[in-house]
């Protein structure tokens, strides 16, 4: 299995630009997921995608060899948020999962593609954790 590996934390003033980065061996396209306190992982973007539904064109995914970013320009304060990143075969109409390093905190998600449109499915339906 894949790994992904983010640094800890970011932080960005209202108006400014961030860019967050993730690295990892596999080949496929990086996504990332947003996650706000109490509320389920939400698709933002990935390389070679379409953003997540309701995802504005602040965000933008790209990737050079091995390190995707994710880049946020002009933030708001509700962009406030965990973001994690992972990588999925695209090209699959299936069901993909795997695990995300956050930190010192490791996240699990589940991706279903449908049609290429990109769904997510909560933890608690997979028995993930």
């Amino acid at each position: 299995q894949s790994s992904w590996t983010q640094p800890p934390s970011s932080s960005v003033s209202p108006g400014g630009t961030i860019s967050l980065t993730c690295t990892t061996q596999s080949t496929y396209p990086i996504g990332w997921n947003q996650q706000k306190e109490g509320e389920a992982p939400r698709f933002v973007h990935c390389d070679g995608c379409s953003r997540g539904e309701g995802i504005p064109n602040r965000f933008t995914a790209t990737r050079s060899g091995t390190t995707g970013t994710l880049t946020i320009t002009n933030a708001e304060a509700e962009d406030e948020a965990d973001y994690y990143c992972g990588s999925w075969n695209s090209g699959v109409t299936a069901l993909h999962s795997g695990e995300s390093l956050w930190g010192s905190v490791t996240k699990t998600f589940v991706l279903l593609l449908v049609n290429e449109t990109t769904w997510d499915i909560p933890s608690s339906m997979t028995g993930d954790t």
